[in-house]
């Protein structure tokens, strides 16, 4: 973490396990707190094991040093940046994306849209899945 800060890198998040850091190449880099990694380590294993939702999960890409560093691309907000709110043409494809993990599912916040969701590749997809299924 200091390294980043070392580097001008930008803290875009943070949580009770994580933070994370805009790598300014199109990626975010989620650093995790504790030396086990349980977070980053629980997501990467959430995204090779949920292949029925993987399309709605953005995507790791690798993990690096010992698995405290997880890299995602960089989602895109849903809402419009000088109002906040979310955008209109979004929201259907998102409400739908999130009954997809439904009861019995991932807990997500109901309609919290950020920051656990956000937009990549032309859909919506979760950003934070590090959570055992209910």
């Amino acid at each position: 973490i200091a390294r980043f800060a070392e580097l001008g890198v930008t803290e875009i998040a943070s949580g009770s396990q994580r933070i994370v850091f805009d790598l300014g190449d199109g990626t975010v880099g989620k650093v995790d707190y504790l030396p086990d990694a349980s977070a980053n380590r629980l997501e990467a294993k959430n995204y090779k094991a949920w292949k029925a939702v993987q399309p709605l999960l953005c995507p790791v890409l690798k993990m690096l040093a010992h698995d405290r560093l997880l890299i995602m691309p960089k989602a895109e907000s849903i809402t419009h940046p000088a109002s906040g709110k979310p955008v209109k043409s979004r929201v259907k494809k998102m409400e739908s994306a999130m009954r997809t993990f439904g009861p019995g599912g991932v807990y997500l916040y109901d309609y919290d849209f950020e920051p656990n969701w956000g937009w990549y590749d032309g859909a919506p997809v979760l950003l934070d899945y590090a959570q055992d299924p209910e």
